[in-house]
């Protein structure tokens, strides 16, 4: 799969396979993409990496997060499905549903204040 506009990380798809290679969530994973921004990785993760997984794709700012539940709307059902989008500060954002098999992040550490 080519690039996309919205894959905006500096080593593109290829820290998202080495992120499910590192978490090995199995077939039917539940992942957090931790900071999912415009959720690129997320539907990447969701459409190419030949899982069943379902993803909670947590953004703080939520025009970023818009931008992104439109992006995955446009997918087919069977790849929308699997994503849950989710507008929230990770500091304090509570989730409900199964517990996660991994957590991912990708960059979000540079918008944190006084880390």
């Amino acid at each position: 799969m080519e690039e996309s506009i919205t894959s905006m990380h500096y080593f593109g798809y290829q820290t998202i396979r080495d992120a499910q290679k590192s978490l090995s969530p199995g077939k039917n994973g539940h992942i957090l993409d931790a900071g999912s921004g415009f959720g690129g990785s997320t539907r990447y993760w969701v459409e190419q990496l030949e899982t069943e997984n379902t993803i909670v794709a947590c953004e703080y700012n939520s025009e970023f997060d818009e931008l992104s539940s439109i992006a995955t709307k446009s997918l087919d059902k069977s790849v929308s499905s699997r994503i849950t989008h989710v507008c929230d500060d990770l500091t304090t954002a509570r989730f409900g549903g199964p517990k996660f098999d991994g957590v991912y992040s990708i960059l979000v550490f540079l918008h944190i204040p006084k880390k």
